[in-house]
């Protein structure tokens, strides 16, 4: 806060996703000045299940092709592979192509196709953009993106008010 030259004014910090953990972590660090903690959608908050990996999901799979996927998944988060790898690698028709399957089949409830079409390119835009906070997310949440350290057990440590 100093850069910005508002060091001596109260500010309300806020983040969603991703930038919701950072911020969590941020504000138990340098609270000073800090009034409040406003947290939309953070990733990381619940613990992850006893006994959850990849392996463990594979094992619940009902077959030997959905097994083999859930240990490939594990092992490309293992190697920080992010989804969006396999998008940039197929280029901009292959990701057309693979963004347009998802939204069929996964966004059943929106109905309007000029809805369908807008949310895929924000996909699309998003997967063909350079890497940037995606490098870091295998490092701070797990297989399942259950965080490493989870808000749950970091939260009671922030010493501000927090609003979800």
């Amino acid at each position: 806060m100093q850069a910005t030259g508002y060091s001596q004014e109260e500010y309300v910090l806020c983040g969603h996703s991703l930038g919701g953990y950072l911020s969590a972590h941020y504000s138990m660090r340098f609270s000073h000045n800090l009034s409040r903690l406003v947290l939309l959608s953070p990733v990381g908050v619940p613990r992850a299940p006893e006994d959850f990996s990849a392996e463990s999901v594979a094992q619940k799979s009902d077959s030997a092709a959905g097994a083999f996927l859930f240990r490939r998944l594990g092992q490309f988060w293992e190697w920080h592979i992010s989804p969006f790898t396999p998008m940039r690698k197929s280029g901009y028709v292959g990701a057309n192509k693979l963004l347009t399957g998802y939204v069929n089949r996964r966004l059943l409830s929106l109905k309007d196709p000029l809805e369908k079409e807008a949310f895929k390119n924000i996909l699309l835009q998003t997967c063909m953009r350079d890497i940037s906070s995606e490098s870091s997310i295998s490092m701070i949440l797990g297989f399942g993106a259950f965080a490493k350290i989870p808000l749950v057990d970091l939260l009671a440590h922030v010493p501000v008010p927090i609003c979800f």
